[in-house]
C-alpha cells in the first residue's frame, strides 16, 4: 500500500511506519519552492505533509516525491503538531505544514535534513491545503452536526475517517468503489473498538454546506453505526475511478 511506504520512511531512521506514498504517474506538478529572504542564514521555506512517528519527523513534498528529515530548533514542533491534530486523530496522522529553516546535511537515511527555525503554518489537512500541497486525493467528504471528515485517496492507499462527536479516528486500506453512473459507493469494514462499518455514497449532484451556505458539486451520504449522515464532497486532483477519469 502506498500509505505504508511513507510510514516506512518515517520510523527507524525514517524507515518503519504506517502512512506513506510514492509518486503516481501523471501526478500534478508543482511550482518551484518559494524562497524566504534571509541573506544572513540562507533560510528557505518548504511545504508539504508533515508526520511524526516513532520519535522521527519527516515532511513529504508530494510533487517532487521528496522526503525531508526534520529537526527542530524552535522546540515547539511537538506542541504545534498536537494542536493541529486535536481533538482526535489516527496514528501517525499527517498535517499540512509550511516551515522556514535551512538544510544542514544529508542524514544517515539518505534524506536531506531540514532544521526548523520557524513554523509558519501547521494545521490539520483540508481539501484546500491538500490542493496547495498538490496532494492527489480522490474525494474529501465533510459533514456537520456532528462534524466528520473522510479523505479517500488511492494515491495514499487509504480511506481516512474522523468523527469528533464519537472521538473516532482511524484509517483503513483503500478499496475500489462500486460505480453506477456518477455515483461512487465505498464500503469500509468495521474497526472493532473504534467505529462500525462505513458505507460512503458520493453522488455528482449539487448540495449546500449547512454551515457556510456554500454550494458544492458532490453530495455524500455516510452510514455508520446505523446512523445516516449527510454532507458534501470535494473532488481532488487525483485520478477517480469512474466516468470522470478511470485509471
Amino acid at each position: 500500500m502506498k500509505n505504508i511506504l511513507l510510514l516506512l520512511l518515517l520510523a527507524g531512521g525514517l524507515t518503519h511506519c504506517k502512512d506513506t506514498s510514492k509518486k503516481e504517474e501523471g501526478a500534478p506538478q508543482s511550482a518551484p519552492e518559494a524562497k524566504v529572504a534571509s541573506s544572513a542564514d540562507s533560510l528557505e521555506q518548504i511545504r508539504g505533509l508533515l508526520m511524526t512517528s516513532f520519535g522521527r519527523t519527516g515532511l513529504l513534498d508530494y510533487p517532487k516525491s521528496t522526503m525531508y528529515e526534520i529537526t527542530d530548533q524552535t522546540k515547539t514542533l511537538e506542541s504545534a503538531y498536537e494542536k493541529a491534530v486535536a481533538p482526535c486523530h489516527y496514528m501517525s496522522e499527517s498535517v499540512y505544514a509550511v516551515l522556514t529553516g535551512k538544510f544542514t546535511r544529508t542524514g544517515s537515511t539518505g534524506f536531506k535534513v531540514f532544521d526548523i527555525h520557524k513554523i509558519d503554518t501547521m494545521v490539520a489537512k483540508t481539501p484546500e491545503n491538500m490542493m496547495l500541497a498538490r496532494v492527489p486525493f480522490e474525494f474529501w467528504c465533510h459533514g456537520n452536526d456532528p462534524v466528520w471528515d473522510i479523505e479517500i485517496s488511492h494515491y495514499d492507499g487509504g480511506i481516512f475517517y474522523q468523527n469528533e462527536a464519537d472521538g473516532a479516528a482511524w484509517f483503513c486500506p483503500w478499496g475500489p468503489p462500486k460505480i453506477g453512473g456518477t455515483v461512487w459507493t465505498y464500503e469500509v469494514p468495521e474497526a472493532k473498538g473504534i467505529t462500525g462499518a462505513l458505507n460512503i455514497i458520493i453522488k455528482k449532484e449539487k448540495t449546500t454546506d449547512t454551515k457556510s451556505g456554500k454550494v458544492y458539486d458532490y453530495a455524500v451520504e455516510l452510514t455508520v453505526g446505523g446512523k445516516k449522515l449527510k454532507g458534501f464532497a470535494v473532488k481532488g486532483p487525483g485520478k477517480v475511478l469512474g466516468p470522470e477519469g478511470a485509471e
